[in-house]
């Protein structure tokens, strides 16, 4: 009897202590956007570490799952009336919806609203987005768009709901800052819970990213062929109206070329491509294939690629290929590994594999906001610790696997799911 009254005091205990972590991380929610405003990044750091610690222990408190999702609801409407103050994306989406709305193309023409970040660039964003952001282009019904999708996305994970509802990098990038990623994420898991190819090329279509978990959705379907044949129209149709107009895409080519931010493995190899002087080999050997053959024509193409940054990017897209090959099976480590492998890589990336995330995949998700400090004049090592280090030193605590992960693993699945409250596989 004294072992059992022991284990009560030590559940109830538990309990409450999740309940004040909880009421914690509800004020830094509502306390971050008037921080950040008047005290910057450094301020947001700050407060963001207060929030992770609340949500690790918050996730565990004993909740009902109707009190879960208002909860989730209120702590984002809370946000609808703050400025975003972590990153102007929004703002770049809005000005697309309202050129498309005025029958321009975004792809062709250069926003003028001066809040957009990097107004020279033509918008780097997939059709589907485009389409989307011409049917919302005002933020607050922009913001209400994404509240919606993360209780969708709530009653696909009865089981994690709270985690995800409180999972604090959705609540700042998300009804904060309005990054489109929560609303991929959510098409993603409508893929993976009903083998839907449309919802798929949805996701891919509002963001890149996702493209990395459509092995694991072919090995999970049942009915591959229909899924790559519903995915490819959905994919493909709305950008053809994009196509025949002219011009496509054209940023996208900028940002994949030139864009670097918070890569410890873009840092690494090219330290190691620059200083093994691999460009000037490798121009070495192509001249001499080129002068014999009389390679002149193609000489300028081939030379003018031969430098360390862009080598460096050829080098790790081939290994983030080779490793979504290797965790084809699950979709949070296929879309971890193109991240960690990406030259740029901004905090709501992460979004995309929320719904499926476990450990060392949720930590590297919950800690990539810490990367703001790199705005605050914070030195790389520092953040980088942060970002990277961090997660994998917690992740391979026993304490961080206790209470409720997000997403469970899905690399043993074999099928559907057949209803949303159905737990994962």
């Amino acid at each position: 009897m004294q072992v059992e009254s022991q284990s009560a005091d030590r559940e109830s205990g538990g309990q409450a202590g999740a309940l004040v972590a909880l009421i914690v991380l509800i004020g830094a929610v509502l306390a971050a956007p008037a921080l950040t405003s008047r005290y910057g990044f450094m301020a947001f750091a700050i407060v963001y570490a207060v929030a992770l610690i609340a949500w690790s222990v918050a996730r565990s408190a004993p909740l009902k799952f109707g009190v879960i999702v208002a909860l989730a609801i209120g702590l984002r409407v809370a946000m609808l009336f703050s400025e975003p103050r972590l990153s102007g994306d929004v703002f770049r989406y809005l000005s697309d919806g309202r050129a498309i709305a005025a029958g321009r193309n975004p792809y062709t023409v250069l926003p003028d609203d001066p809040r957009v970040p990097h107004r020279e660039i033509p918008t780097i964003y997939p059709p589907h987005a485009e389409l989307l952001f011409a049917l919302v282009h005002w933020l607050t019904p922009w913001r209400l768009l994404l509240i919606a999708a993360d209780v969708i996305a709530l009653f696909l994970l009865r089981r994690n709901a709270l985690a995800y509802a409180l999972f604090p990098p959705l609540i700042f990038e998300g009804a904060w800052n309005g990054h489109v990623d929560g609303l991929a994420a959510m098409l993603l898991l409508v893929a993976w819970t009903y083998d839907s190819g449309s919802a798929a090329a949805a996701s891919v279509g509002l963001k890149l990213i996702p493209l990395a978990a459509i092995p694991a959705l072919l090995i999970r379907s049942r009915r591959r062929r229909r899924f790559l044949l519903t995915f490819a129209l959905v994919l493909v149709l709305p950008a053809i109206p994009f196509l025949a107009a002219g011009s496509f895409m054209s940023g996208m080519h900028e940002y994949a070329t030139r864009w670097v931010f918070n890569s410890p493995m873009y840092d690494g190899v090219f330290a190691l491509v620059d200083s093994l002087q691999v460009a000037d080999h490798l121009k070495n050997i192509w001249t001499a294939i080129k002068d014999p053959l009389r390679l002149e024509l193609v000489s300028r193409f081939v030379y003018f690629h031969l430098y360390s940054d862009f080598l460096t990017r050829c080098v790790l897209a081939v290994v983030a290929v080779a490793l979504i090959v290797r965790f084809r099976r699950s979709p949070a480590a296929s879309i971890g590994a193109l991240l960690i492998c990406s030259p740029a890589l901004h905090p709501w990336y992460w979004l995309v594999l929320a719904p499926f995330a476990s450990g060392v995949w949720l930590w590297l998700a919950l800690c990539a906001p810490f990367s703001y400090l790199l705005y605050a004049g914070a030195p790389k090592w520092v953040v980088y610790a942060l970002c990277y280090l961090a997660p994998l030193f917690i992740a391979w605590l026993p304490l961080s696997r206790r209470g409720t992960s997000i997403g469970e693993s899905p690399s043993s699945a074999t099928h559907p799911r057949t209803a949303p409250d159905t737990p994962q596989s």
